[in-house]
């Protein structure tokens, strides 16, 4: 019921083309990470952000120096710079070389590096990045606020960790279903074909899924987060997010 990485990067094309537009991006390919990267890279190369153009840098992987990929950005006049692999450590990297240049414009990644270890790395040079996600923040979301209360208590927690309410959606969408079967007994693929066939509301989005391929429907379960005051924050699902 995930969003495919093939999805990942929609929220960041509309961040960078209708909320920040940027008519000169530069991708940052990281080799230690190249099959992740080529494909972010390769979905934001066929749809370039705001219409404009995008340039590709490749570091390599026996290196943590992303100084030249900045320095390229900065020759590019980039408007924005989006790290394209799947390393926490070497996103914060990243971070750190695009402040040290005095990079002015729009940082994004994915949330394949939205963790606390790119957050200690980076520090200050992680304020302002962008990232596209599959998950949300429950505490913002009204829905969610009775399950995040139920959450808390139960576990004696601050915070309903990531994946928590996504977890929860799936097992609603699971009883639901089951609910609506009797008590007689259900097949796998008769379970399989009766998930297929509805659509359920969550407490973060509405799942469903498409009639000729069975897919789920990506873009409800996309969202946006970016960092403000060292903490990532939640701003929701891409396509509502107003900035």
């Amino acid at each position: 019921m995930r969003p495919s990485d093939t999805a990942i990067t929609a929220p960041l094309l509309r961040y960078l083309t209708s909320l920040r537009p940027a008519r000169r991006t530069f991708l940052v390919e990281d080799q230690a990470t190249r099959d992740y990267s080529w494909l972010i890279a390769h979905q934001l190369v066929a749809n370039p952000p705001a219409g404009g153009t995008v340039t590709r840098h490749q570091v390599a992987a026996d290196t943590g120096d992303f100084g030249p990929a900045v320095a390229a950005a900065l020759a590019a006049r980039a408007q924005a710079v989006v790290y394209c692999g799947a390393s926490s450590r070497r996103a914060a990297s990243c971070a750190r070389a695009l402040r040290a240049a005095g990079f002015a414009g729009t940082p994004a990644a994915t949330q394949a590096v939205l963790t606390p270890e790119y957050l200690r790395a980076a520090g200050a040079a992680a304020e302002g990045w962008v990232f596209s996600a599959t998950f949300v923040d429950p505490a913002r979301l009204t829905p969610a606020a009775g399950f995040v209360r139920s959450f808390k208590r139960r576990y004696g927690v601050q915070n309903a960790g990531r994946g928590a309410a996504e977890a929860y959606d799936a097992l609603g969408l699971v009883a639901h279903v089951l609910a609506t079967v009797g008590a007689g007994p259900v097949d796998r693929s008769g379970l399989i074909q009766r998930l297929r066939a509805v659509s359920y509301r969550g407490i973060t989005r509405t799942i469903a899924f498409r009639d000729r391929t069975g897919e789920v429907v990506e873009e409800p379960g996309l969202f946006l987060w970016r960092v403000e005051h060292g903490t990532p924050l939640f701003l929701g699902q891409y396509q509502e997010v107003r900035v």
